[in-house]
C-alpha cells in the first residue's frame, strides 16, 4: 500500500486528493509501526488541506502513540474545532487525558461523546476505567 500511494503521489492531483493519499499512506506507515513517517505524511496532508480531519486526528493518534501528549490534544482540539459532532475526536481527546491521568477532562470528554452517541461501548468502558482511577486516587 505504502508503495502505490507513493506511485499515485507522483501524478498530478488537487490539493484535497492529495491530502487524502498523504493521510492514507501515513495511516499505513502508523500500521507498520513507522511512526516517524506517519507524521511526515499527516503534517503534508495538512499542508494540503488544512480542513482534512482526519489527518489532524490521525496525527493527533500518531502523537498519542509516541507520549506527545500535548501535541495530540493539540491535534485532537483542532479535529474537534473542525467537526465537533464526531465522537471519534472527543475520544482520541478522551484516551490521551486519560494517559496522562488527568482524569476529570478524560471523563467530561467521555460524557460528552455519550450525549452524542449514547451507546457508545469504547465511551463506556473508558469511564468505567476513569471512575475506577478516580476511585484510587480519591
Amino acid at each position: 500500500a505504502i508503495e502505490l500511494y507513493g506511485v499515485i503521489l507522483g501524478m498530478k492531483l488537487e490539493n484535497k486528493m492529495r491530502a487524502l493519499v498523504y493521510n492514507h499512506r501515513g495511516m499505513a506507515h502508523f500500521s507498520c509501526g513507522n511512526f516517524k513517517q506517519a507524521m511526515h505524511d499527516f503534517n503534508r496532508s495538512i499542508r494540503f488541506d488544512p480542513t482534512s480531519v482526519r489527518s489532524y486526528a490521525n496525527r493527533g493518534l500518531c502523537h498519542r502513540v509516541m507520549k506527545r501528549h500535548k501535541k495530540a490534544l493539540a491535534d485532537f482540539e483542532t479535529a474537534i474545532e473542525i467537526e465537533p459532532g464526531r465522537t471519534d475526536h472527543y475520544f482520541g481527546r478522551a484516551q490521551t487525558y486519560f494517559d496522562m491521568k488527568h482524569f476529570e477532562q478524560a471523563k467530561t470528554d467521555c460524557e460528552r461523546i455519550l450525549e452524542l452517541n449514547p451507546g457508545d461501548r469504547s465511551a463506556k468502558e473508558l469511564l468505567v476505567d476513569i471512575k475506577a482511577r478516580m476511585t484510587k486516587t480519591g
